[in-house]
């Protein structure tokens, strides 16, 4: 048995090393860090230079590209002619490859001081022995995860480590391509690239997926400082797969605002929200809005959450809390209640500002998108009917139009004072749109007339300003670009309502 060694990340190298030269007899050659830290640890091996005659050259930057190393990992033994060429050039073959890289995904996520110091932790000679090995995978076991050392070690004691050697191999190209795809992201300028590479880490199993019959698993960009997962949960019970998804959408929503922010989600749609001098009061408007739906939902916050709001969440059945920070006796207080999943989420707002893509999986392909990362231009409004908004009404209806770009389409919501009095979601037509925004308030006790309302696109027909008009609401913002504006614009006139036209779309699918 003859190993060739080279790790940068070290955790129990010694023990799986040990193991190799006295259980297994094996023969050890390992390159210059490495070799020196077994050494450290008295266990027997030989130095890449000393053993394959190779110098390090350019501060280590080639080491291991030896014709000498390659040939012993990819010849293949059962073909005559590679045994013929093998001893005609003194190559005795290794059959087990231990390597992991260079931490540019680490220090990734960390941040990198500059270019050099980007390029200086790029692997080179590492990736290629990986992929070698991993090629040749029936006649050598290649490791690059520390956590499968256990496992090899055990299948090496039955004498089974032949059927092993496939699921390193798959480990092993999974890891490399990995590896390339957070490079080639973190240097890529390109939006919209000719090739595009998506590398994530595996963090946990999650209990299931949508539904109890499918299984589902959490991933994490190893490019980014920050993710979902990476969110502090205090709980007795696991986040499920719809919880995190809930809460990446809440994410998303409060970081909009800049005044303290409560949003309400329930199955990927808000349900309430408002804005409010204090976090307790915009999370107790927030609540008004649909308690009903609001009943398993999940309250986000862009404020540390206070005793305050401890309060007026009460014994209310809550599946997830979140927000940047929780005071000690809020937080405690929270505890009480079983089953409530409080997420600590301090750092990610950051993060999900600086999302630069979006993407859906299709049948054989991927959609790519740049995020809508944008409401509407205050200064770029259009105030296109004969009555004109005040201050407040414009600011409600940018509001509103907030909660409708994260709401299904086609969305449409009623607000007033910044906070949402109804919300229509996820209906195919949009006066449907319009009348479930209506009926919902009314079931909440809550009254439209004189409130501003908010559409994600434009009104197709004159309907929805008379179904608002006739509740009493009193103007509506709308993207522009309908064959039939002018339509729209005649009605606003004719049923004195404000109409106001934005320059942005929000469709959400």
């Amino acid at each position: 048995m003859r190993v060739l060694v080279s790790v940068y990340h070290k955790e129990g190298l010694a023990d799986f090393c040990k193991y190799m030269a006295e259980s297994q007899k094996a023969e050890i050659i390992a390159t210059g860090g490495t070799a020196k830290y077994l050494a450290e640890q008295k266990i027997p091996c030989k130095t890449v230079e000393d053993y394959y005659k190779v110098s390090q050259l350019f501060d280590g930057r080639v080491k291991t590209l030896s014709e000498r190393v390659f040939s012993e990992i990819l010849m293949d033994r059962s073909n005559p002619t590679h045994a013929k060429q093998a001893a005609e050039n003194g190559a005795v073959p290794l059959d087990m490859v231990v390597v992991n890289l260079y931490p540019f995904m680490e220090k990734c996520r960390a941040g990198f001081k500059n270019v050099e110091d980007a390029i200086e932790n790029i692997d080179i000679g590492g990736v290629t022995l990986i992929r070698a090995a991993a090629k040749n995978f029936k006649h050598v076991a290649v490791i690059v995860d520390p956590r499968d050392y256990k496992k090899v070690m055990e299948t090496m004691d039955s004498g089974k480590l032949a059927g092993l050697r496939r699921p390193l191999m798959e480990k092993a190209f999974g890891y490399t391509a990995l590896y390339d795809s957070v490079i080639a992201n973190h240097f890529r300028q390109d939006i919209l690239p000719d090739y595009l590479t998506f590398g994530f880490i595996k963090h946990a199993e999650l209990r299931y997926g949508e539904n109890p019959h499918q299984f589902a698993y959490g991933y994490i960009d190893p490019g980014i400082k920050k993710s979902i997962f990476d969110a502090t949960v205090f709980a007795k019970k696991q986040m499920s797969y719809n919880n995190y998804l809930d809460a990446s959408t809440a994410i998303s929503l409060i970081i909009e605002f800049q005044k303290p922010a409560c949003a309400i989600i329930k199955h990927n749609n808000p349900c309430g929200g408002a804005c409010a001098d204090t976090p307790a009061k915009a999370l107790e408007l927030a609540y008004q809005t649909d308690p009903i739906s609001a009943y398993g939902g999940i309250i986000a916050l862009n404020r540390k959450f206070d005793m305050d709001c401890a309060k007026v969440v009460g014994n209310k059945f809550v599946d997830v809390i979140l927000a940047p920070g929780y005071e000690a006796d809020a937080l405690e207080t929270l505890k009480l209640k079983n089953g409530r999943r409080l997420l600590d989420v301090t750092g990610l707002m950051e993060e999900a500002r600086a999302m630069k893509y979006h993407f859906k999986k299709v049948v054989g392909g991927l959609l790519y998108q740049t995020p809508d990362n944008t409401v509407a231009d205050r200064e770029q409004l259009k105030f296109v009917s004969e009555k004109k908004p005040t201050e407040q009404q414009v600011t409600d209806m940018l509001f509103a139009m907030t909660f409708t770009k994260h709401t299904k389409s086609n969305a449409l919501a009623v607000a007033r004072d910044e906070r949402v009095l109804g919300i229509g979601a996820g209906q195919m037509s949009r006066v449907d749109a319009c009348r479930l925004s209506i009926e919902k308030a009314k079931i909440s006790g809550l009254d439209v007339k004189g409130a501003v309302a908010a559409s994600d696109a434009f009104l197709p027909f004159r309907d929805t300003i008379d179904t608002y008009s006739e509740a009493g609401v009193a103007g509506l913002i709308q993207p522009y670009g309908s064959k039939r504006d002018e339509e729209v614009i005649k009605a606003a006139n004719e049923k004195g309502m404000i109409l106001v036209f934005a320059n942005y779309r929000h469709f959400r699918h």
